[in-house]
């Protein structure tokens, strides 16, 4: 599959973290559309239709530093059919992903999660490919049982190595897609929620606990 070009988003990611929320809906094609909270942080690229499938990338800025235990904000995009089961593609692949640590201390984990009610899933065979470096080590799991099947998964956790602050990684860009998969027949219209989120380095976020409890006493 012909590679696409990555996102730059360092240079602009600082000048969005002045700019108000601006919640945004792009057209993607293949029967989709997809809604994001704040384009100034998250944009969805449309990069072609097949005859089963659509192609999007996605860039995520990541801007809000940890709060008390270490839990980043997630960025959720919202996926939506809008067109008839026969013209909607049953495949959304991911070819490409930019994802921009500012948040302020490193990463030693990243995810991914479909959220749904059974309709869509990760396809581990197609998706098995997908680069998820630095990171070392991807899993896909199903931790809620909620297809019972070794091949689809809700979810995808990448751990074994680090994003530094002000740096950003590209999930697929060395090879491999994230390929989301829909059952049309389950509901009309299909609608699901693809959350990600970032994990911080233990010792920084032992800091920013602790930091967070002097600041509670003080008050």
């Amino acid at each position: 599959m012909t590679r696409f070009l990555r996102f730059s988003t360092v240079g602009v990611a600082l000048s969005a973290l002045s700019m108000s929320a601006r919640a945004e809906t792009i057209a993607l094609g293949g029967g989709w559309e997809a809604d994001v909270p704040d384009s100034s942080v998250v944009s969805v690229v449309p990069d072609g239709v097949g005859e089963d499938f659509i192609i999007i990338e996605i860039s995520k800025d990541f801007t809000a530093g940890p709060g008390v235990g270490g839990v980043f904000p997630a960025h959720l995009i919202d996926f939506r059919q809008v067109d008839t089961d026969a013209n909607t593609r049953p495949n959304i692949i991911i070819a490409d992903e930019s994802v921009t640590n500012l948040t302020g201390v490193p990463w030693t984990d990243y995810h991914w999660a479909v959220l749904n009610a059974g309709e869509v899933w990760i396809d581990v065979p197609a998706s098995a490919g997908f680069d998820t470096t630095p990171f070392a080590n991807a899993v896909f799991s199903d931790p809620a049982n909620v297809f019972g099947d070794p091949t689809k998964a809700t979810d995808l956790d990448a751990d074994g190595g680090v994003v530094p602050n002000n740096t950003s990684f590209f999930p697929g860009a060395a090879g491999g897609d994230l390929v989301l998969s829909v059952d049309l027949a389950s509901a009309a219209p299909v609608s699901f929620v693809l959350k990600q989120f970032p994990t911080p380095e233990p010792a920084s976020a032992l800091l920013l606990v602790i930091a967070g409890l002097v600041a509670t006493r003080r008050r």
